[in-house]
């Protein structure tokens, strides 16, 4: 059977693994400050207080996005286009955590990584279409798919 864990394991792993000004800190966050400075407490259940502390541990250590691995991904020859749209899209989620739409640059960089991913040919076509980079998504997505199936 499992053990359970005390507010006073996570106070000794987070003290050892942050420091314990950091891990008060932690804790002052979801308004456990004297939890955090007492060992009174130690003794106590983590679990109802689980997500708010990996919460607050989340938004003090944000994982860092690296839209280079998206950049990575490249469409494969037997790969429809709206396939590798739409792989693309979930590995932009999956990274970068949040929609690939949600901002002005963030939908110019996946535009971007779009194009850069088809082949030479294709890119060097795209060049040639007039505000692409500007086009409302669907007209974009059109000449993206248009100029793959002319390759």
């Amino acid at each position: 059977m499992g053990q359970m864990l005390a507010l006073g394991d996570i106070k000794a792993i987070l003290s050892q693994t942050i420091g314990k000004a950091k891990m008060i800190e932690i804790f002052q966050n979801v308004n456990l400050k004297k939890e955090a400075e007492g060992q009174i407490y130690d003794p106590r259940s983590f679990g109802p207080h689980r997500n708010s502390i990996w919460h607050s541990l989340r938004d003090s250590y944000p994982t860092r996005a690296d839209p280079g691995r998206v950049e990575k991904i490249k469409m494969e020859e037997d790969e429809s286009v709206a396939e590798f749209v739409l792989k693309l899209q979930k590995a932009w989620r999956e990274e970068m955590g949040g929609a690939w739409d949600e901002t002005a640059s963030s939908q110019t960089l996946f535009r971007m990584m779009v194009k850069k991913a088809l082949p030479m040919e294709v890119q060097d076509q795209l060049d040639t279409v007039v505000g692409l980079s500007t086009m409302a998504w669907p007209t974009f997505e059109a000449k993206i798919i248009h100029y793959v199936e002319l390759h």
